[in-house]
């Protein structure tokens, strides 16, 4: 499922198949591998009493009680993958759960087998899913979507996918995903005489186990929390890769095939006038303008790319990009590919496609100076992406295996800026505007999914950010793309001040990112992900007649931490400044310690009050 596995190489699956796949669904759900039936009241039966409830996770939309995920290969050399879920389901299911898209292989099959939501208590079924076949933009889907009505019971479905000719068994899967889960089994088996590679971070050793020259390796999870990811503190999620081969020559070579096929890809007709500029570098911007103006396909796997994508889109990221470089250089552009990876790789580890993340493109040109891209990325062309930072990208030449690692940046690369301008009201209440400039790896960081659009502004500035004030609301929000980020605006109301008689206590607008509150949680030693900048302003003015009685304490002198706060009462004016820099790289536990500090001094200001008096 899209959930956690995905395919490559993927077009339309010929009618025959079709046909014959739903042939499958009328004669109703069966085993694709003639193993026992899925007797799901059973399993409920005994996670009802083991598995928590949703109130254990009162802020989490659902639970996984149960997630196996079965590899094999047939003898014919096809990759055959099941996958079981049981999903507590709470009574508002992110789209991203709630509707499931399973992949049709190229010349493969795809099943569901079970679709259906049950009472826990009971065991008993209450309602039926009903599977439907999407085609469209070259890919084949099979849809699952689970209705509001199934809140509070539990989900099972049950897929099969084969792909053919894969000759290999192999995957990636994260064990951490958005939602708690209660208990993971993989289990992948291979024919007796092959051994299995495989790596992992958050898993233990397998059980393995050999029967009739096939061996078998389980391994078990238990009482996984979720993944929330948006850490300023580098932590890799918890993750398994396979795969009957090894090293970064057997991970990198099917992918120069996958890129073969795209340098015969013509340029679309109807883009004939993007090569008709005479500047090599002109023609080179028209065509990655046009990229940018084709839609993604949303909700496929990361490392989904067809060998025969349509001519004018959608695509997928991957093909984009591959796209890109076959396009660019038909136009004079220098380009090489790079892929970047998933999680880290070792010389010796499990080698599958499904560790490269993406491609990643090095290009030049005359006038262009050589610089690292791929169409959709958060900056403009000849700035780093900003989940680019500090990555190691890999390529094969030949048999060799070539490396490439990008810079980190210097803090001012990872600037976050918010200013605020407010007037104050004699009750205490505040209006004005907020402006937040977002740049450099802090647009990774704070925006994973990319730039926020200005419909889920205000739920984007409540999930990302910690803000001052009981109460803040925004309306007439805007975004706009910069070549290194972007920026948000959006008018603000709401209380600041306690207002008593002619004093009040004047609490600042703040806004900090949430993701800073795990660095006061992360024991030493530990790595920064990026060296930032964080800038916090502040012009208020006040109601006519008040001044300040006194000052907070404020960081001031030379160091990384610097705070001003100016009074201008003849102009009933109040500003304030804050600025932290902060280098990246290892912190120890006296440098956590300090960073500690410095990051209370910041957080105090969503705290601490200003007290005026009317004169």
């Amino acid at each position: 499922m899209v959930r956690t596995e995905g395919t490559r190489k993927m077009g339309r699956i010929r009618w025959v198949a079709g046909a014959l796949l739903l042939l499958a669904f009328l004669a109703g759900p069966g085993s694709a591998r003639g193993e026992e039936r899925w007797n799901v009241p059973r399993d409920l039966g005994r996670l009802a009493s083991e598995a928590p409830s949703l109130a254990a996770f009162p802020e989490s939309p659902g639970v996984v009680w149960l997630r196996e995920a079965r590899y094999s290969l047939l003898a014919d050399g096809t990759l055959e993958r099941g996958e079981r879920w049981l999903i507590l389901a709470g009574e508002k299911l992110p789209e991203s759960w709630s509707l499931w898209r399973v992949p049709v292989p190229q010349g493969g099959s795809a099943l569901v087998e079970e679709a259906a939501w049950y009472n826990p208590m009971t065991g008993q079924k209450e309602g039926a899913l009903s599977p439907r076949r999407v085609s469209g933009s070259g890919v084949d889907l099979l849809e699952v979507r689970i209705p509001p009505e199934a809140a509070g019971r539990v989900v099972a479905l049950s897929t099969v996918q084969r792909f053919p000719g894969r000759t290999n068994v192999e995957g990636v899967l994260f064990l951490a995903l958005d939602l708690p889960v209660w208990e993971q089994v993989i289990r992948v088996d291979v024919p007796g005489d092959k051994l299995l590679h495989w790596s992992g971070k958050g898993v233990g050793e397998p059980q393995k186990t050999s029967d009739r020259g096939a061996d078998r390796y389980e391994w078990t999870v238990r009482n996984q929390a979720p993944w929330q990811g948006g850490s300023l503190v580098e932590d890799r999620r918890p993750t398994l890769a396979f795969s009957l081969r090894k090293g970064l020559v057997g991970a990198l070579a099917s992918l120069g095939d996958v890129e073969a096929g795209f340098r015969t890809i013509p340029l679309p007709s109807s883009w004939s006038s993007v090569g008709r500029s005479p500047n090599v570098a002109q023609r080179g911007d028209k065509l990655i303008q046009h990229l940018a103006g084709v839609p993604a396909l949303p909700g496929l796997p990361w490392d989904l790319i067809r060998s025969g994508p349509p001519e004018l889109g959608p695509w997928t990221e991957g093909e984009r990009t591959l796209l890109a470089a076959s396009w660019l250089r038909k136009l004079g552009w220098n380009v090489a590919v790079w892929w970047q990876p998933l999680l880290p790789v070792k010389e010796d580890g499990p080698a599958t496609d499904r560790l490269w993340r993406r491609p990643v493109l090095e290009l030049s040109a005359p006038g262009v100076k050589e610089t690292f891209f791929f169409p959709g990325q958060a900056a403009a062309l000849g700035q780093l992406a900003p989940n680019l930072y500090g990555q190691t990208l890999y390529r094969l030449e030949g048999t060799k295996v070539l490396s490439r690692e990008l810079p980190r940046g210097d803090a001012k690369d990872h600037r976050l800026s918010v200013r605020w301008d407010y007037v104050l009201s004699e009750l205490g209440v505040g209006e004005g505007t907020l402006e937040m400039t977002v740049r450099g790896a802090w647009v990774d960081l704070l925006a994973p999914e990319g730039i926020p659009g200005r419909d889920d502004l205000d739920g984007w500035i409540a999930r990302r950010l910690l803000l001052s004030g009981p109460r803040l609301s925004f309306k007439n929000s805007s975004v706009e793309t910069l070549a290194t980020g972007f920026r948000v605006r959006s008018q603000v109301r709401g209380a600041l001040g306690i207002v008593q008689g002619a004093d009040q206590l004047l609490r600042l607008p703040t806004a900090v990112p949430a993701a800073l509150e795990n660095l006061l949680k992360t024991p030493a030693p530990y790595h920064l992900r990026f060296p930032f900048v964080l800038e916090q302003n502040v012009s208020l003015t006040l109601p006519p007649g008040y001044e300040m009685l006194s000052s907070p304490p404020l960081a001031k002198g030379e160091g990384p931490l610097q705070q001003k706060l100016l009074v201008w009462p003849k102009k009933g004016a109040l500003e304030a400044e804050n600025r932290w820099t902060v280098k990246g790289g290892s912190v120890d536990a006296s440098r956590a310690r300090s960073l500690g500090e410095q990051l209370v001094q910041v957080l105090r200001t969503l705290e601490q009050g200003i007290p005026l008096r009317r004169r």
